[in-house]
């Protein structure tokens, strides 16, 4: 997962995100939290700009439990 722009600073394992880390999105949203493979992967949190996050446990990409999303809806729709 790498998008012009963007920028991460975390732990690598054979050249992918991979362990602890911040992904930063061009549109100023990033995450920070757990990857594998470099995809979300464990606990991590996406932050947006106005404020808003999504906390959640990640599988490859995809939140399969929520723990909470302070604004999530509201960040969308920007």
């Amino acid at each position: 997962m790498e998008y012009v722009g963007s920028s991460y600073k975390g732990d690598m394992k054979h050249n992918r995100f991979d362990g602890k880390g911040r992904y930063n999105f061009p549109t100023g949203t990033f995450y920070e939290g757990e990857l594998k493979d470099g995809m979300f992967h464990g606990k991590g949190t996406l932050h947006f700009q106005n404020g808003g996050k999504y906390e959640a446990e990640w599988s490859e990409g995809i939140s399969i439990k929520v723990w909470e999303a302070f604004h999530f809806f509201l960040s969308l729709s920007k």
